[in-house]
């Protein structure tokens, strides 16, 4: 009697060839890690919310900028014919008109501190002549400066709560760019797994189908030696028609987790649309270690979602305390200290400048009547903070509950597994004693079929098994919020590709 093992082997060896042969693209290898890398390279949604984080610090650039001190200047000339009354004309010797010429310049710098400071510095410079001074100029000249200082309503300003504003945005940008990278890379390690337990699953079907094809032939051979019943023939056929049918459910299932991968890896899915991705290697992940407490205390202090949040809380108290300062009176002290000159030319009108100062002093008061608009701020803010705080403790509880629930989700797996494997490796000895005794004539074909169809499904469990086991530690490490450390992926080796 032909070697059941080995006729196995042969056919599974002929369907492989004739796949391989069949298929248009070629063979691609992926173990777990180069997967990973080909993740964070080509996903376009990777590449582009990589970019966020970018967004954010530019826009903080252009809050900095607020308090950048400006330079002004600016130059002007002027000519005026103005008529006198028949009084002043009369007096000014018979002129029906005066013509005059002026001129001005004026040059400094202005600016805004963090404190809502706004300095002016200036000099400036005026010169004029006309008909009565015979068209010979006269130059004035100014030189100081001007401080206007909130004292109440504008101390640190709105520039300075835009910068501060911004900074926080950036800050939540890069954590939630770290929390997309995560899901990113949990979505892929589901996939993987989900493909390596379909490529398995293929494998088990056709070996399956090998075995049922080998047994059929077998049987054909006992019914024309009429050592067999046409009925036993009839089931192996059966055996072997349903087998098919399940290969062909196990090819498509490979083909929807080969799709999905193709999606997350490449940069362009349809130039790999063809190939066969074949995933290889061991794509586990460090076992699990720690109580959970420990593991609670690590997503408390390391998941981006949740520093996120702390900081959008930060942000929103910034708001908050804008906002009950906008309601305080406007007061602001406002003063000034600066020189005149006087001269013929421009030069002269500054030498003499230090012997003309001038100051002045004084305070600025406003208050709008109701004040309705800065109370209405003010309450917002108010709103706005304590929705963050409650946000932030529920997601406190989501994580206490999830993570715990990842740790008793593992330890079913893990025990899953062992069990999957005795229940494969019984299967495989009661299938070896079968075989044995159909040879020896005390057996029927059907007990052989229903043996093996057990081994098939003790061995499909065990490949479901294995990916929920991993599935289930890729996703403890996702609640923890140290994925990305397992994986070995840093946000600073990102920036350098581009």
């Amino acid at each position: 009697m032909l070697n059941l093992r080995t006729s196995v082997l042969l056919f599974s060896f002929f369907l492989t060839a004739s796949s391989a042969a069949a298929a248009e693209g070629q063979r691609v290898e992926l173990p777990f890690r180069q997967g990973v890398r080909m993740l964070l390279e080509n996903n376009l949604q990777v590449k582009a919310s990589r970019l966020d984080p970018r967004v954010a610090a530019a826009r903080v650039l252009s809050a900095q900028g607020a308090f950048d001190p400006e330079l002004f200047g600016s130059f002007r000339r002027g000519d005026a014919s103005m008529p006198l009354s028949a009084r002043s004309s009369v007096a000014a010797g018979g002129l029906r008109s005066v013509e005059s010429e002026s001129y001005s310049f004026n040059a400094g710098v202005s600016g805004t501190t963090g404190l809502g400071t706004e300095y002016r510095f200036e000099v400036r410079d005026d010169w004029t002549a006309d008909t009565f001074s015979g068209f010979e100029f006269e130059y004035e000249s100014f030189t100081g400066v001007t401080v206007r200082q909130p004292l109440l309503r504008g101390l640190g300003n709105g520039e300075r709560l835009a910068l501060n504003v911004a900074l926080r945005d950036r800050s939540a940008s890069e954590l939630r760019f770290r929390q997309f990278l995560t899901d990113a890379l949990s979505e892929y390690a589901g996939a993987w797994w989900a493909l390596m337990s379909a490529r398995g699953a293929l494998d088990v079907r056709r070996e399956s189908l090998a075995l049922a094809e080998t047994l059929l032939d077998v049987n054909r051979k006992k019914l024309e030696a009429g050592a067999l019943s046409r009925l036993e023939l009839v089931q192996t056929e059966s055996a072997a028609a349903s087998r098919r049918e399940d290969l062909l459910v196990a090819q498509k299932a490979v083909q929807d987790s080969e799709r999905r991968m193709k999606e997350l890896i490449a940069d362009d899915a349809y130039s790999i649309s063809d190939d066969e991705l074949v995933p290889t290697g061991d794509g586990a992940l460090r076992p699990a270690d720690g109580s959970a407490a420990e593991a609670v205390s690590a997503a408390l202090s390391m998941r981006p979602d949740y520093m996120e949040l702390r900081t959008l809380l930060e942000r929103e108290r910034i708001v908050l305390k804008y906002a009950a300062n906008q309601a305080w009176p406007e007061v602001d002290l406002e003063a000034s200290y600066g020189f005149n000159g006087l001269g013929d030319s421009f030069t002269r009108s500054f030498k003499a400048i230090e012997s003309n100062p001038e100051w002045s002093v004084g305070v600025i008061f406003s208050y709008p009547l109701g004040n309705r608009a800065a109370k209405g701020e003010l309450e917002t803010a108010r709103l706005q903070t304590t929705q963050a705080v409650l946000r932030l403790k529920r997601l406190e509880q989501e994580i206490v509950l999830r993570v715990k629930g990842s740790l008793v989700q593992l330890e079913t797996d893990s025990r899953r597994l062992e069990a999957a494997d005795e229940a494969v490796r019984l299967a495989k000895e009661t299938l070896d004693a079968e075989e044995r005794k159909l040879e020896a004539g005390r057996s029927t074909t059907f007990n052989v079929l229903r043996i093996q169809e057990d081994l098939l499904l003790a061995r499909l469990k065990r490949l479901d098994a294995v990916s929920d086991y991993n599935t289930s530690l890729v996703a403890f490490y996702r609640e923890k919020g140290t994925l990305l450390e397992e994986l070995g992926v840093r946000i600073t080796d990102l920036e350098e590709v581009e």
